[in-house]
């Protein structure tokens, strides 16, 4: 059927027999038209095929369903028009001299299409990964998009090594030229790659979040940056600290965010006139004070005199409160105080103050 439709297009247009770059006129015409609708008719058919794929997958929900339509679209609108454009080539025939450079040329295409199917199914599973692991203190969630750059990279490379071996080309020596290049590049880049790793190692330990209140080091204040280079700490004086991440990865690091409790603790001093049985008293009441206050644990406290000096009676509060936030805490901590105040003043107990002793000096 194929030599009766070239016999019958050559009879009524001759010019069709004609050679263009060692081909027959007709034969160019003929991929050309039969690409452009094996494209097409590709285009229109990709969308239910890719829906049928994604309804086999029965036990995902409509998300995912659609997040796999979306990554095999572009391979199956390929697949589907290399398919068509094969079928087109059979039933018209192509020359001799052609068979050979168009077998290669399908060869390629199909590769091709296997390779974009790769890619898209690594950005489909990595997709679904990082879905499933939203969690904002999750370590694989900060991981896996440099993990899927990773994958994409060896495939990229994988796929030319390969078309060089099949065009004829000796590898051996460009992937040891590879593996010398990439010990120069990393011993060029050793800094880099020093800070790419501690960004690694500090997103799978994660000690901290942006907007998490820390102390790196010596420097403390509230993380607003977390990059591949480099941490940035705002200070309390408002000052932008860059911290190198191979740096960062070794200091002790303190996240004040972490906190289930805070502690609450103070000193207080009381003048030495004091009674001891008005001290006992305070005491007692500094107890209950404390005990009826929600906002602090009952079974973490400790209200005793610590120490007696020059300056005072020493009497040590210590608590942990409920909330974890700092801001909450601070309002928290003031209200106890001020009821603590007022049961002193009620008590009419002094607060200790350091002696002054005036000395006057008489010349002779």
């Amino acid at each position: 059927m194929g030599s009766s439709v070239v016999h019958t297009l050559t009879t009524y247009f001759p010019s069709l027999k004609q050679e263009l770059y060692g081909f027959p006129s007709w034969y160019w015409v003929f991929l050309i038209i039969s690409l452009l609708v094996s494209w097409v008719i590709g285009a229109f058919l990709c969308e239910p095929f890719s829906f049928i794929v994604a309804s086999l997958f029965r036990h995902i929900d409509h998300q995912d369903k659609n997040l796999i339509r979306e990554k095999l679209r572009g391979p199956i609108h390929i697949f589907t028009s290399i398919s068509i454009f094969l079928i087109f080539n059979a039933a018209v025939g192509e020359p001799e001299r052609a068979s050979g450079g168009m077998s290669i040329a399908i060869k390629f295409a199909i590769f091709f299409s296997i390779i974009y199917l790769a890619y898209g199914l690594i950005d489909l599973i990595f997709a679904r990964m990082i879905r499933s692991h939203q969690n904002e203190r999750s370590k694989i969630r900060l991981v896996l998009p440099l993990m899927r750059r990773i994958v994409k990279s060896l495939l990229v490379v994988i796929t030319v090594l390969l078309i060089l071996f099949n065009l004829g080309v000796d590898i051996s020596g460009l992937i040891v030229g590879l593996g010398v290049g990439s010990l120069a590049i990393a011993l060029a880049a050793q800094k880099i790659l020093e800070n790419l790793f501690g960004g690694a190692v500090l997103s799978l330990d994660q000690p901290f979040q942006v907007g998490d209140y820390c102390k790196c080091g010596d420097i403390l204040g509230y993380i607003e940056e977390i990059g591949i280079r480099s941490t940035r700490i705002r200070t309390l004086d408002r000052t932008l600290v860059s911290i190198p991440n191979f740096k960062l990865s070794e200091m002790h690091i303190e996240n004040y965010m972490e906190r289930e409790k805070i502690r609450f603790y103070t000193i207080l001093k009381f003048d030495l006139s004091t009674p001891v049985e008005k001290l006992q008293e305070l005491l007692s009441e500094f107890e209950k004070i404390l005990i009826n206050n929600e906002n602090f644990y009952k079974d973490i406290y400790r209200i005793r005199m610590i120490g007696v000096s020059d300056l005072g009676f020493e009497v040590e509060i210590y608590a942990f409160a409920k909330s974890i936030s700092w801001h909450e805490f601070v309002r928290i901590r003031e209200d106890i105080l001020f009821d603590y105040v007022a049961k002193i003043e009620k008590l009419n107990i002094k607060l200790a103050v350091p002696s002054r002793n005036n000395f006057v000096y008489k010349a002779n």
